[in-house]
């Protein structure tokens, strides 16, 4: 068995990891981008009440019931910066593990394929040595004769 052929099972399992690595990636790409638009969803409620609150005119409970859910509002939108942070933080861990994973296979391939091109020219020469011993022999028959 060459070389080459012997390599094949660990080049398929590094495409395997990659792939998998790749379908993290994809998950952890949609969580930055749901957690995203989670944010811009409360940001926008938030300009929307402030505006509200600008342009309205409350009685005492109702500014401070006002006033309270903007807190909390707040607080959500604090929340969900660090949610996002947390998130990129996650992506960008993935990014570097398939890379890894996509740098591994792709250096298997490389070698695998330099492993068949060396054995392609050994091939090559010992046909030709082979061919270049026949014609010595029969170009020494030939003398003989």
């Amino acid at each position: 068995m060459t070389r080459a052929k012997r390599l094949e099972p660990v080049k398929e399992i590094a495409a395997r990891e990659e792939r998998a690595a790749a379908r993290q990636l994809n998950e952890l790409q949609r969580r930055v981008n749901e957690a995203r638009e989670r944010l811009v969803e409360l940001q926008a409620w938030d300009g929307e009440y402030a505006e509200d609150r600008a342009q309205g005119s409350f009685n005492l409970a109702e500014l401070q019931g006002l006033r309270e859910f903007m807190l909390r509002l707040g607080d959500a939108i604090e929340q969900q910066r660090m949610v996002v942070l947390e998130a990129e933080a996650a992506l960008a861990l993935g990014r570097e593990a398939w890379l890894a994973t996509h740098t591994r296979h792709t250096a298997l391939t490389q070698v695998i394929e330099q492993y068949r091109r060396d054995a392609e020219r050994q091939e090559q020469r010992r046909e030709q040595q082979q061919s270049d011993e026949f014609a010595a022999r029969h170009h020494a028959g030939n003398k003989g004769e």
